[in-house]
């Protein structure tokens, strides 16, 4: 897919049965996740012409040529390392981690309650990948949303007001 810059499995798949209809290639699709379909290329630059196949056969197989990574479960091996640093974490790990930084038991007690109404997730749709960061930048952000909100004044609406006096 990367080579042919298709970004979508479904247009990719299409243009293989489209390919394997035309005749331009065989494909057999395996229907496992686990499994690659095959494929089989039929040369077409052998002609009628046998004094220049041997010159060209064993140009055209290494001058053509582009390597090809699996592609099988690359974006599910990519975060390998994120994967082992325990999402979710355990409620006491979460209240050891802020005592450790100094912050109240209250304040782990609403970041752990706060993310696992969430799923572990950031913005409800990312997943989190490290919580100790996101612990962190919770424990940073404690000030700007401690501060007391002074209600605004209302506006004076009674019968009683003087309009000749100036705003």
């Amino acid at each position: 897919m990367r080579i042919s810059k298709i970004g979508s499995v479904n247009t990719y798949v299409k243009c293989l049965k489209d390919l394997d209809a035309w005749q331009y290639i065989r494909y057999m699709p395996s229907f496992n996740p686990q499994r690659g379909s095959k494929v089989h290329l039929y040369r077409f630059d052998k002609g009628t012409d046998k004094a220049d196949s041997k010159a060209d056969d064993t140009t055209a197989d290494k001058a053509g040529e582009q390597p090809v990574s699996p592609s099988i479960n690359i974006l599910n091996n990519a975060n390998i390392e994120n994967r082992e640093k325990d999402i979710p974490p355990a409620h006491d790990t979460v209240r050891e981690f802020f005592k450790s930084k100094n912050a109240s038991e209250t304040e782990a007690e609403k970041f752990f309650a706060h993310y696992k109404a969430n799923g572990w997730r950031l913005s409800g749709r990312t997943p989190m990948q490290d919580w100790q960061a996101a612990a962190t930048k919770w424990i940073l952000n404690i000030n700007s949303f401690t501060h007391e909100r002074t209600p605004k004044p209302r506006l004076d609406t009674s019968a009683a007001k003087d309009y000749s006096e100036p705003l």
